[in-house]
């Protein structure tokens, strides 16, 4: 008995600063419909949210 599985694909930008990551990762996203998530824009929603997130016990 044969059982096939369906596989997700992740694919990670990277590379320096201000090279265009972003920018690419939005148009491929656009042209292929997939799902783009970006660590910044929900560090971003995360420190602005009203949810009370346990800190780092080094701060005070």
């Amino acid at each position: 008995m044969l059982i096939f599985y369906h596989m997700i694909k992740i694919y990670v930008m990277c590379g320096l600063p201000f090279s265009g990551k972003t920018t690419l990762s939005k148009k491929i996203s656009v042209f292929t419909g997939y799902t783009r998530v970006s660590f910044d824009e929900l560090w971003v929603k995360l420190e602005t949210s009203d949810l009370n997130f346990p800190r780092d016990k080094t701060e005070g």
